[in-house]
């Protein structure tokens, strides 16, 4: 989460590079927040946690200064009675006053054994005496952890408090520009109606193309259906389309709703992240369209059998149609909006003609 908000941080400062604030500036922020506000629930947690063990140690060391002070106070009166009774000449007298050498052998016995006590004893008392030494310093360093992670959370506290703040006033300028957005909303709204026609039309010339192909029995499609089951088994696995430390989700999947009820259908997801980031695919295939759309920059489609990958507002493309491709191979640069300063990845999967969600598809950050 740490090295998240730093990335949060980072794009930030590329967008707040451009005068005109933007969508893109607010959803890095509402991101940097949600981060944030786990980050300090987190540190809660282990604070709790941190709490439970000291007060289980503090209990323990009680328990062993009871018995440390028990132990002392038997080997005390162990000592004494050693003292009135074990003299050379009285243990000498009680054996040979015995009965029996069965007696007397016995009684020797019960000396030994009585010795061999006191030994056992001071053992016993030397290894509670390290324990306790071992348990009050393990206690101390649980003190320090403590007030560490409590001037930690302090600390992100008073930054959540401050982006928070940062938030409202840039909603409140936005707000204040409502009409501004409005149409910019409208405008990306219908680009990105048009984008999700182009794409769908890509893909079905495709299929059409590999179809002819399988009726003129020059086709693939002895392999589509292996391909298509390998990306299957990959679901929830799969790589990022740019290094998963470099990037950050800002915009879902599926219909996305403003505060006036205006409605974007995005069919995939846009990953935020740094100026000029390499773009890499995801999974082994073949490209099948490089196209320049107005708005969006260059589009990358890559077939995996039955799921086609898309990779959108890419300034650069190092791959042309046709090309066989590997998974993480580099195959574009993403594009940053000059006017808004934002950085974002347009990522889409489709099977067949549908999208799917592509946040269910990659691996999750660990």
């Amino acid at each position: 989460m740490e090295k998240e908000i730093q990335l949060t941080n980072k794009l930030l400062k590329e967008t707040k590079q451009v005068k005109s604030q933007s969508i893109s500036e607010l959803n890095l922020l509402k991101k940097q927040i949600s981060l944030r506000e786990r980050l300090v629930t987190g540190l809660n947690d282990e604070i709790n946690v941190l709490d439970r063990d000291i007060d289980r140690t503090i209990d323990m060391i009680t328990m062993m200064h009871t018995d440390l002070d028990r132990l002392q106070v038997e080997y005390g009166e162990i000592a004494y009675l050693t003292y009135r009774v074990q003299t050379p000449v009285s243990v000498l007298l009680w054996l040979f006053s015995s009965e029996s050498f069965y007696q007397a052998y016995k009684r020797l016995q019960y000396f030994r054994e009585f010795s061999r006590y006191r030994k056992n004893q001071i053992q016993i008392i030397k290894r509670t005496q390290v324990f306790l030494t071992r348990k009050t310093h393990e206690l101390n360093m649980k003190k320090m952890e403590k007030n560490h992670l409590m001037g930690k959370q302090q600390n992100e506290n008073h930054k959540l408090f401050k982006i928070k703040k940062q938030k409202d006033i840039l909603v409140s300028n936005l707000q204040s520009k409502e009409s501004e957005y409005q149409k910019s909303l409208k405008e990306k709204q219908a680009a990105l109606k048009k984008l999700n026609q182009e794409i769908e039309k890509l893909i079905r010339e495709s299929m059409r193309a590999n179809a002819k192909k399988s009726e003129d029995g020059t086709g693939e499609s002895d392999i589509l259906n292996p391909l298509s089951g390998a990306f299957e088994r990959n679901k929830g696995l799969l790589p990022w389309p740019l290094p998963s430390n470099k990037g950050l989700i800002t915009g879902d999947f599926g219909i996305q709703k403003d505060k006036d009820g205006l409605e974007i259908n995005n069919h995939g997801v846009y990953i935020s992240t740094a100026q000029n980031q390499i773009i890499r695919a995801v999974f082994t295939g073949t490209v099948t369209a490089v196209k320049s759309i107005p708005g969006f920059g260059k589009v990358i489609i890559v077939e995996h059998g039955r799921y086609r990958t898309v990779y959108t507002n890419l300034k650069e493309a190092k791959v042309k149609e046709g090309d066989k491709i590997e998974a993480l191979q580099e195959i574009g640069v993403v594009k940053t909006d000059p006017q808004t300063g934002e950085t974002e990845l347009h990522f889409q999967i489709y099977k067949d003609k549908t999208p799917i969600d592509p946040s269910e598809w990659i691996a999750n950050k660990k």
